[in-house]
């Protein structure tokens, strides 16, 4: 079996965008990843990419553990560090993963 060719590694980075995209905007507000993506340079879009085909279409997807206590693992973090700015969305995001505001 030959290695892919570089095409084919895009195309299947492109698909694991779109799951990854699909993903996010099931957390949050529809349309919050292409907002991040088109507001990225063409210096920083790659990084974008990296971060929402990682974040999004690997660790929030992976079996094991529901999608509420990520949120409540990671608001958990954000909070003891002090980390307020991306507390509200991940608060948010808790939410919509089904948490209730008692738990939070």
């Amino acid at each position: 079996m030959s290695p892919p060719t570089e095409e084919q590694c895009e195309q299947a980075r492109q698909v694991l965008l779109e799951h990854a995209k699909a993903d996010l905007d099931s957390m949050r507000t529809p349309g919050v990843a292409d907002k991040m993506l088109s507001s990225a340079s063409d210096f920083t879009r790659p990084g974008v990419e990296y971060v929402l085909r990682n974040a999004f279409d690997g660790i929030w997807s992976r079996e094991g553990l529901e999608k509420k206590y990520r949120s409540l693992v990671v608001i958990s973090i954000l909070a003891s560090s002090g980390k307020t700015a991306q507390l509200k969305s991940h608060v948010g995001m808790g939410l919509s993963n089904g948490l209730t505001e008692v738990e939070i």
